[in-house]
């Protein structure tokens, strides 16, 4: 999109009417954009040539999301359909039977998994009861954290995310709360109001107010939320 402009430019589109279900701007460039779609597949789509340039099958399910490394920019991970998220290095991808870095597994299909801010950590979230935390400090070893995500209720999926820094991972509760989970602890601290009458299914951080965040319900409101 051009702001000043207020004109759209088509980068991409394919004749199947497949779902795009993930994008990510490369960290090297806004030159590069990479995209997920079809079955477990990552593309890679560069504007100077205008078309897609590479293109990788990483896993055997829908790709979720697509985050890379904050400081090693050789490192993408993704999140699969497949009950994995895996961490690879882009030098070799492409290459045959492509090795992932790191994969942590989950019992049901794995619906997000962000770098911390740091990039010693890698955190998953999925349709099971479980956020997944890596540590990469120790040879990207993984812990599971209780969250509580019953399937009986009909929500959209949850993702955690990454607050100011590696202390703290955010994610909604089916039971209309927030949750805030310590990555030194692994306790979770719940954040109840009496105004939040629906499921916080998406989370965000304000980028420059530490401390304020939002959530965002399927009933059409969004919820702010101040450290006091």
């Amino acid at each position: 999109m051009d702001i000043e402009k207020e004109v759209f430019d088509m980068l991409y589109t394919n004749d199947r009417n497949i779902m795009l279900s993930a994008i990510c701007c490369a960290p090297h460039g806004y030159q590069s954009v990479y995209f997920a779609e079809a079955f477990g597949e990552m593309k890679m789509l560069d504007l100077r040539v205008g078309g897609v340039s590479n293109s990788y099958d990483l896993h055997e399910k829908r790709i979720n999301t697509i985050d890379f490394h904050p400081h090693n920019l050789h490192l993408v991970s993704t999140s699969s359909a497949y009950c994995t998220a895996s961490i690879w290095d882009v030098r070799n991808m492409g290459k045959r039977q492509t090795k992932s870095i790191a994969t942590v597994r989950h019992d049901s299909a794995v619906l997000s998994s962000y770098f911390s801010p740091s990039g010693n950590y890698l955190a998953t979230a999925s349709f099971d009861d479980n956020v997944g935390l890596l540590n990469g400090l120790d040879s990207w070893s993984t812990t599971l954290i209780y969250h509580y995500n019953p399937k009986r209720t009909a929500v959209s999926s949850f993702r955690a995310i990454w607050g100011w820094d590696d202390q703290y991972l955010f994610i909604g509760n089916k039971e209309k709360a927030l949750d805030a989970i310590c990555t030194s602890t692994k306790i979770t601290t719940t954040l109840r109001s009496p105004l939040l009458t629906a499921i916080p299914t998406r989370v965000a951080m304000h980028p420059f107010s530490c401390g304020t965040l939002a959530g965002a319900t399927e009933s059409g409101r969004v919820y702010l939320w101040r450290k006091h």
